[in-house]
């Protein structure tokens, strides 16, 4: 028999299951009563909540970054729209369309989708969810109510950590996981915000007995390629990989991988080049950009992280002699 993942295990089934932040609770309380684009970062709960919201109803899922093409809308999304659905609810004549990495779509698709949304909302419901807020037409974003999942501010930061950490113990309690309330605040400080990674960790210390407070926080490829980038190509590949990969809501996740992982791939890459002094010198500079990042002079999250970029390869060149 073959064993359950525990993240999937725990994956909620209901919207009581789910950690939800109380303004988007207080958005949906009432129903589908518009298209929602439900968009943070990785294994918050949004593919969840879509799955919730769909639950029972004659709904198409696509997971957009494979069916990107136009003929999608033509022929799947609006014969599911158009046809007799074997499902009637009285108090619910909607179709729903739910379309996972929605950022993946392809502009001709998203174009074509601005105008099937005016025409057939007293038909349909849309959900898209996606990761990268900054990649969907604004278009698209004016026709929706937005939903973003990522906690905003101290008061909201607090709310989920402490969810997450009562989930986690709750969890680990079922699990008979031998783990105190410190280590799992550790797990969740180290993770957060994706509870999902928060539960892969709980469950390596299930089978191991060891806990390793870091494990998936960093994509090993997209490590390389900022090494990549900052190394060997100018500023415009710069900022293109800045605005590809995170965009101006989630360059703090780029701050943290120009720390200590940026630096141990150049130690393993160019250890020529890392000096006590280069080694100091990004560090600082790393701790001054996410200083402004973090202040109202800070200015374009984007402009800040590509004088980053730029300047750490300035470091680089320079270390070359």
């Amino acid at each position: 028999m073959k064993e359950t993942l525990l993240w999937l295990k725990y994956k909620p089934q209901t919207l009581k299951d789910l950690i939800l932040l109380p303004r988007i609770e207080a958005l949906i309380k009432n129903g589908m009563d518009n298209h929602y684009i439900l968009h943070g970062e990785f294994g918050i709960g949004k593919s969840a909540l879509a799955d919730i919201l769909t639950k029972d109803k004659p709904t198409l899922r696509k997971n957009t970054s494979k069916d990107t093409s136009i003929e999608v809308l033509r022929n799947d999304i609006d014969k599911h729209v158009n046809t007799m659905s074997d499902i009637f609810n009285p108090t619910d004549d909607f179709k729903y369309v739910y379309l996972d990495e929605f950022e993946k779509a392809s502009s001709a698709f998203q174009d074509a989708l601005k105008a099937y949304i005016d025409d057939n909302s007293h038909l349909v419901r849309f959900i898209f969810v996606t990761n990268h807020l900054h990649k969907i037409d604004n278009g698209i974003k004016t026709r929706c109510s937005l939903l973003g999942f990522d906690p905003i501010g101290d008061k909201e930061k607090l709310w989920w950590k402490t969810n997450c950490k009562n989930r986690l113990i709750d969890i680990a309690d079922k699990e008979n996981i031998e783990i105190s309330e410190i280590d799992i605040k550790k797990i969740v400080a180290h993770n957060y915000p994706s509870m999902r990674n928060m539960i892969i960790v709980l469950s390596e210390v299930a089978k191991t007995g060891i806990i390793d407070y870091d494990i998936s926080v960093f994509k090993s490829e997209l490590k390389v390629e900022l090494y990549e980038t900052i190394t060997t190509k100018n500023i415009a590949v710069i900022q293109k990989f800045i605005m590809d990969n995170y965009g101006p809501e989630n360059i703090q996740e780029l701050f943290n991988l120009c720390g200590r992982p940026l630096l141990e791939l150049l130690m393993s890459k160019r250890k020529d080049l890392l000096t006590s002094s280069t080694f100091g010198e990004i560090y600082s500079l790393v701790s001054e950009h996410s200083m402004w990042l973090n202040t109202i002079k800070g200015g374009d999250p984007v402009v800040v992280a590509t004088s980053l970029l730029c300047r750490i390869k300035n470091i680089l060149e320079n270390a070359k002699g």
